[in-house]
């Protein structure tokens, strides 16, 4: 199986994925969640209970799950493109009074699994343009043999244009 993105894997229909706005950190984030978790009604579902935060450097190996559905061993942060006071959230659906939480209590922005996450993909688009924008600038200043070493960055944004592009 070839992963292209992390949605490509974090699609589950057990699971959702929230973007909140907050100051706190990934870790005390996550502490708060399952701390909450062991309280209300909480059932894991297909996705066997997963709960997960992610910020900007949480790399994907951190996650033993993501892993299984690899072939190769990925080193890659999926939410590179956050500004640093959001987070996602990967929750089990069947953690409903823990989504009531996240929902009600941190500055909840939007269901990054929704057809229409417009915060979601703006943050993406405008974050890979600047990208894009930077790396060609190094381009032109460098002679060739150094645009080989710039290439599969460049390349690497562009899928991921072209994926923003395409969702919309």
């Amino acid at each position: 199986m070839k992963i292209k993105s992390i949605t490509d894997v974090i699609t589950n229909s057990s699971s959702e994925c929230f973007l909140i706005k907050t100051e706190k950190s990934r870790k005390e984030v996550l502490k708060e969640l399952k701390n909450k978790e062991r309280f209300g009604e909480n059932h894991s579902s297909g996705m066997g209970g997963v709960l997960e935060v992610f910020d900007k450097s949480t790399e994907i190996k951190d996650f033993e799950w993501f892993t299984d559905y690899c072939e190769e061993e990925i080193k890659h942060t999926p939410f590179e493109f956050l500004p640093k006071d959001y987070l996602a959230i990967h929750i089990d659906k069947g953690y409903k009074d823990l989504i009531n939480f996240i929902k009600t209590e941190y500055e909840f922005v939007e269901d990054i699994f929704d057809d229409n996450s417009p915060v979601f993909n703006k943050i993406f688009e405008t974050y890979y343009k600047k990208e894009e924008e930077e790396i060609l600038k190094r381009m032109g200043e460098v002679d060739d043999r150094k645009i080989v070493n710039l290439w599969p960055r460049y390349k690497k944004i562009q899928e991921k244009l072209n994926f923003i592009k395409n969702e919309n």
